[in-house]
């Protein structure tokens, strides 16, 4: 059974909205792009990262993946698109 984030992600990459949420103790802007299972079966994001805050090295915008399992505090809403 797919989880509660899984769920918003799926819509969001369907309606093309932007996303926001917390991963890895840092606030996210992103446009998820695909959405599936990684190869040892957790559920995964890949998204064109805009905004908020990144891991050090990492510049923005750029590509990221996230599992959803470490997504907090996820909201979805109309933006621009890539």
């Amino acid at each position: 059974m797919p989880s509660v984030a899984y769920k918003i992600l799926w819509r969001a990459v369907r309606e093309h909205r932007q996303v926001t949420f917390v991963s890895g103790k840092k606030h996210r802007e992103a446009y998820p792009v695909i959405l599936g299972y990684s190869a040892d079966g957790e559920e995964t994001l890949f998204a064109y990262q805009v905004g908020g805050h990144t891991s050090p090295g990492n510049k923005l915008p750029g590509w990221r993946c996230f599992y959803a399992a470490g997504i907090r505090d996820l909201t979805s809403h109309k933006g621009g698109w890539l």
